[in-house]
């Protein structure tokens, strides 16, 4: 059957839709992650019994739900004929992923053992084409069982069984309170063309770009796909018409279920991944893989409102995509396999992200000391987190995260139930970073005007600067409010530009363009920067010298977040990523490139053009030194670390910078040394020997933020 008939069967049941404000909701299934985080005796089978019991289960609690219109079982009885999306009207499709399933063993008096069966689990209501994520909220739920024997490995199971009841249970529960979407409308104010139909309100209206909308007239109906969405108004294309005929201004248009708790007006944000800089050198008993803490991150970010969220690009340790990556894909391929979705519909439809967000566990310590009766493990977790802009690869916001956690030992106690606790640590950590992280990210979006003059230009508006790629916009179409009222123009986008100095402002070079010439009046649209200050990388970071310990070789992944953050944070500079972990990115952007996302974006990417920097910054710790004293009761251990900075322009060369006024000038090599102690007039208890070199790590990272404070101090105010 032809593809328009699908569309034109479902405006029959559109009109009645749109009477029922209450969404319909459609249950994918339950992901399971397959990394260390999931124990054995919740695998059986591959643990896919399981989940497929408690997707089943999934269906049944959400139509226990008056708010919800829940769409029967896919996945229990696979639909034998294609329908189309489009003709089922918009739907909020759910997804449930499992992060961790793991058993705590805490040994008390005599044989009696506390075994806690923990689960991890979330659930996400987000659309089937894009991935936007409308809801996000996730529980730990744990089962304790009290025992003095061994427990055998199908009582294991139930265990694991019973907390994931327990857990969806009052995951549905919470879900069922908190998001409550209703029926958004908005109304045509005129149709130009079947994809020029514009209508009032956008985003601060609830509208997103790929939302589908009803209309009815008499016996005429009508389906729209959202294309761009602006500030007073939006625009439209006619995705189908049970006459033929062009909507008429002043029709309603609906959707139900479009309101979200999570998601804005701003940039769309992905997550790339969390990386661990050096796995050897951490607490052994952290052991959490790369992916399942880029699901936390991603988890976390949902949870804050503002934020317009998109399935994240995850890797486990190995730079494998697994499951968890691949949960929205899965999803897709599923529905348009046994659902009743038609596969061009679906599969590479998926947006490009407009940013990106990525974290660095830059320490997880144990500092393990023996005090009267019990060994006091006090797990510390370091984390450093990033948004950047996909397309410059400049970074927007950073924040570093360090939170700790005691976890008490004797005889009675086994080493092994630091594993749970280090789990429970990441999450919460990620949690609070993610909460610091969308509070940091600057404005959306702001526009200027291009120049034409022997080529286009713009003048510098303060807040764009040089390097940046972008996009052209041709003012096309007034439009005008029910009232008559000019409320703007569309703007049609045709061309990918990029910034580029020059004497008269900044020079737009042309990357990707619809053969459309740039002519004066034409909109430039970009993110706001801090300013006209100059874009810095961090190109080296060595470690060396007479006065460094023998021995001591941190890690520079580590140092290099630390001295990022802050050089960020310091408002001095813009920043790109550092030299040494470009292969990061470039990883990000081999996802971006493959064959889930829109066809006509992957330009983007295949094509970008990144800025170099104008300033590159070379650090060196020269100073890592242990002193102590020794009384009659006490021992006094100092750590002191020393840094040092040099900035050269993008040709080696050694930069000079002007402060505001014309004769006070920065001196050209930028040479700054500070020192941190750490512990000085306290007693320390239990460091040992082979534990300096994390203590020294510590106040390294102290030494980062004083000598950036004391460069801000002494740098005055840039350009």
């Amino acid at each position: 059957m032809p593809s328009f008939l699908f569309l034109l069967i479902g405006l029959l049941l559109a009109g009645s839709a749109l009477a029922d404000e209450r969404p319909e909701l459609v249950v994918t299934r339950i992901f399971i992650g397959a990394a260390s985080e999931i124990d054995d005796d919740f695998l059986e089978n591959g643990g896919r019994d399981l989940a497929m019991k408690e997707s089943e289960r999934l269906v049944e609690l959400l139509q226990a739900l008056p708010q919800y219109r829940v769409h029967d079982s896919f996945f229990a009885e696979p639909s034998t004929e294609l329908g189309s999306l489009d003709a089922a009207g918009d739907r909020v499709y759910v997804r449930g992923v499992v992060t961790r399933a793991d058993v705590d063993r805490r040994k008390y008096f005599g044989d009696l053992e506390l075994w806690q069966f923990t689960i991890g689990l979330n659930l996400e209501f987000f659309d089937i084409r894009s991935g936007q994520v409308y809801y996000n909220r996730g529980i730990v739920s744990r089962v304790p069982v009290e025992t003095a024997t061994e427990i055998d490995r199908a009582y294991r199971r139930e265990r694991f069984a019973e907390a994931f009841r327990a857990g969806l249970d009052h995951l549905v529960m919470q879900c069922g309170k908190d998001y409550q979407p209703a029926l958004l409308q908005t109304r045509v104010l005129q149709a130009s063309a079947p994809d020029r139909v514009f209508v009032e309100g956008g985003a601060d209206k609830g509208l997103r770009a790929g939302q589908v909308l009803q209309g009815a007239q008499g016996e005429e109906r009508w389906l729209l796909k959202v294309l761009q969405v602006e500030s007073a108004f939006s625009r439209l294309e006619v995705l189908a018409s049970s006459k033929g005929s062009a909507p008429p201004a002043g029709l309603m248009l609906g959707l139900p279920g479009a309101n979200r708790s999570a998601g804005g007006s701003g940039p769309s944000l992905a997550v790339s991944g969390v990386m661990t800089v050096d796995p050897e050198a951490l607490d052994p008993a952290f052991d959490l893989d790369n992916a399942t803490l880029g699901q936390w991150l991603h988890d976390g970010l949902a949870e804050q409102s503002g934020l317009d969220l998109l399935p994240p690009l995850l890797a486990d340790a190995g730079g494998e995509a697994g499951e968890l990556a691949s949960a929205f894909f899965d999803a897709q391929a599923a529905f348009s396999t046994y659902g009743d979705v038609r596969q061009d519909e679906i599969i590479g439809s998926r947006p490009l992200p407009d940013r990106l967000a990525r974290g660095v566990v830059t320490h997880a310590l144990n500092r393990r000391s023996e005090r009267l009766g019990f060994v006091a493990n006090e797990l510390v977790l370091g984390l450093t987190l990033e948004v950047y802009d996909r397309r410059s690869r400049e970074v927007l916001a950073t924040v570093s995260v360090e939170q700790s956690r005691l976890e008490k030992q004797n005889d009675s106690y086994r080493q092994a139930d630091l594993l749970g606790a280090w789990r429970d640590l990441c999450r919460t950590a990620l949690r609070e970073g993610a909460k610091r992280l969308a509070a940091e990210l600057p404005p959306a979006q702001r526009e200027t005007s291009i120049l034409v003059e022997n080529g286009p230009w713009t003048a510098d508006p303060g807040d764009l600067g040089a390097g940046r790629q972008l996009a052209l916009y041709r003012p096309e179409e007034v439009i005008r409010d029910a009232s008559g009222k000019d409320i703007g123009s569309w703007l049609r986008r045709y061309a990918v530009a990029r910034t580029v100095a020059s004497a008269r402002g900044l020079e737009l070079e042309l990357l990707v363009d619809d053969g459309t010439a740039p002519r004066a009046g034409d909109v430039i649209r970009y993110s706001p920067r801090a300013g006209n200050r100059p874009l810095a990388r961090l190109v080296s970071l060595e470690v060396g010298g007479p006065k460094v310990r023998e021995g001591y070789a941190p890690n520079a992944d580590m140092l290099q977040a630390w001295l990022q953050t802050e050089l960020l944070a310091s408002g001095l500079f813009r920043m790109l990523p550092p030299e040494s972990q470009q292969a990061a990115f470039d990883a990000a952007d081999v996802r971006l490139a493959g064959g889930e996302f829109e066809l006509g974006h992957t330009d983007e990417v295949l094509n970008a053009s990144f800025p170099d920097e104008q300033v590159r910054i070379r650090a060196r710790l020269g100073l890592a030194r242990v002193t102590t004293e020794t009384g009659d009761f006490r021992n006094r251990l100092t750590f002191s670390t020393g840094l040092e900075l040099s900035f050269e322009d993008a040709a080696g060369a050694p930069l000079q910078w002007l402060t505001g006024k014309e004769a006070d000038r920065l001196r050209a090599v930028y040479n700054l040394e500070a020192t941190q102690e750490l512990d000085r007039g306290r007693i320390v208890q239990g460091v040992r020997p082979e534990e300096y070199d994390t203590q020294l790590d510590l106040c390294a990272q102290q030494a980062c933020r004083a000598l950036v404070e004391k460069l801000k101090q002494e740098a005055g105010k840039l350009p």
